[in-house]
Parts: structure tokens; sequence; C-alpha cells
């Protein structure tokens, strides 16, 4: 997972891909598919395929996130993190901007609850709800 985290954030998420690929199969073989290091690794390859531009696959991927940190004991900034990158990936269906502006809010409520760790998530997460009224 970290090697595709670093290539993410690098700007490189073709490169990031298989890592990323590679990390949640572990996750799944060792934790469970169910398990928040799972879904972790979930948002991460939602969030290499949303930069992509495959809003398609990244919206599949983080809808299995949410639904696994929904139904664990996940922190509150993980809880933050899937609900953001889903928004990011809904905001390109028209149909869909509503439930994205939704879960961008949530994000942000939980962003500020998680306090100082997150003050960053919580200036990109204002941002991008103030771009998109």
């Amino acid at each position: 997972g970290n090697v595709g985290r670093t290539l993410l954030k690098l700007g490189r998420p073709e490169e990031a891909v298989p890592y990323q690929r590679r990390a949640l199969g572990i996750f799944e073989r060792t934790d469970g598919p169910e398990h928040p290091n799972a879904a972790m690794a979930l948002v991460q390859l939602g969030q290499s395929e949303l930069a992509l531009g495959h809003p398609e696959e990244a919206r599949e991927l983080l809808e299995r996130a949410l639904s696994i940190v929904s139904a664990s004991e996940s922190g509150v900034r993980m809880q933050a993190d899937v609900r953001f990158v889903l928004a990011q990936s809904l905001w390109s269906e028209r149909s869909s901007r509503a439930r994205a502006r939704e879960l961008a809010e949530r994000a942000r409520e939980l962003y500020v609850e998680a306090g100082e760790p997150a003050k960053e998530n919580l200036a990109e997460a204002d941002a991008w709800l103030e771009s998109r009224p």
C-alpha cells in the first residue's frame, strides 16, 4: 500500500494501480474482504482510478469501501475519506450530484470531528464544496 500511496501522491496514478491492487489482494486474504484495511486499499485504488479519469470504476470500489466502513468500527478520518472520495467520483454524473454533495458535507463534518490531523483534508473538502454550489 505504501508504494501505491506514494506514487499517487507524486501524481503517478497509472503506476500506483498495480501496487494498490496487490495491496488490496493481500488485505483481503490476510484480514478478510470486509476488514477496514481492505476499505483503505479500496479508497486508495479508487483515488487512482478517479485521477485516471475512470469515475465509474472508482465509484464501484468506493461504494464497496463505504459499505465496509459503515459496518465496522473504522476511524472517523477513514469514514470521512471514503465519503469524500466517493463524492468526487459521483460528481461527474449529473443525476448523482445531490448524493455527492451530501457525502462531501458529511465528510466535512467528520474531518472537523477528527481535528488537527485532518486539517488539510478539511481544507480540501471546503474548497471542493465551495466550487460546487
